[in-house]
């Protein structure tokens, strides 16, 4: 892997970062600035961890410029960071047993894959604590979930009415127990279309700690393969 044109980040640059992010946030009751700093904040959130776990790593990670087709490069290891709080956005509605029908998630989009291979060799979800209508403004890092490259390959497509574009994504809903009767009733109102919810999804509600902080993973490539 090439090694990208970007910024490398210190402990020192990230910290500085995520000062004036938090400085812009407190406007975000006046300014809609969320959507256009919430991806970075992800980014910026998973470069402090990985030096905060790996402070040997510091000079070797890579803050990638726009034109990069993934966000992060550890090394030679090429990193797409997705960040979300929860939510609904009408996606599922009028399923049974959760308030007025509408379980909340959190939901990682992920660009169409006509090659067969990623862009980048793992992707890391950042699950933030905040919850639409309710504190959607606390970015509180709930969970990591670092998932490498050949996951993908089994993901499967989807379909969401709301957003047809999204053909592949990453759902982990808040009550992840009730993923198959989400998945159900997401079925039976979509009748003849691509459930919202794939197999792995289903697999992943039902065991998300097999990717949780999965940092080892991802710090042993770099090892063997990524320097």
């Amino acid at each position: 892997m090439k090694k990208q044109k970007g910024i490398i980040l210190t402990i020192e640059d990230i910290n500085h970062a995520l000062e004036i992010i938090d400085s812009a946030r407190a406007f975000s009751d006046k300014v809609n600035l969320v959507s256009g700093i919430l991806g970075k904040y992800g980014e910026l959130i998973v470069a402090k961890e990985i030096l905060s776990r790996r402070p040997d790593l510091e000079g070797q990670l890579t803050f990638c410029s726009g034109q990069s087709s993934y966000d992060l490069q550890l090394g030679n290891i090429p990193l797409e960071v997705k960040t979300s709080s929860l939510k609904n956005e009408g996606v599922f509605t009028k399923v049974p047993g959760f308030e007025k029908g509408r379980p909340f998630f959190w939901g990682w989009r992920f660009k169409e894959n006509t090659t067969g291979k990623e862009d980048f060799r793992f992707a890391i979800l950042v699950a933030l604590k905040g919850k639409e209508k309710v504190n959607p403004f606390d970015w509180t890092v709930q969970q990591f979930y670092v998932v490498p490259d050949q996951e993908f390959s089994i993901l499967g497509e989807k379909h969401i009415d709301r957003y047809p574009n999204i053909q592949r994504g990453i759902i982990l809903f808040e009550q992840r127990d009730k993923v198959e009767e989400i998945k159900e009733h997401a079925d039976d109102v979509k009748k003849g279309k691509l459930s919202p919810i794939t197999k792995w999804e289903v697999d992943f509600n039902k065991n998300p700690a097999r990717f949780q902080n999965n940092w080892k993973e991802l710090f042993d490539y770099l090892e063997k393969k990524g320097r």
